[in-house]
């Protein structure tokens, strides 16, 4: 699926829809990144995984339910973590065989 965005000359750009595993991967990041900073807040890993608020509260209950990371406070689990990791990898070798997407 893809959308329709405007680009900064105002040029209409198709933008491939984010898969499910690409939208928890982004999540994940997020949290790992602000949890160096000790306290994990949820605007800030909706705007650093670039979604909607109520969007991403659907997405925290479901990484929740399959134990990728805990609400209170927000953290990753061992699960979580190994997911990023993972997810992490298979982002990067995509990307050194030069394809955009799976």
């Amino acid at each position: 699926m893809s959308c329709i965005t405007m680009d900064t000359d105002r040029k209409v750009v198709k933008k491939d829809k984010r898969s499910k595993w690409e939208i928890y991967h982004d999540i994940l990041t997020a949290i790992n990144n602000e949890s160096a900073d000790g306290n994990v807040r949820p605007t800030r890993i909706q705007f650093q995984s670039n979604m909607s608020y109520d969007n991403l509260i659907r997405y925290l209950t479901e990484l929740e339910n399959r134990q990728m990371i805990k609400k209170d406070p927000i953290s990753l689990t061992q699960k979580g973590f190994e997911y990023f990791r993972n997810c992490s990898a298979v982002k990067e070798l995509i990307h050194k065989l030069g394809l955009d997407r799976i």
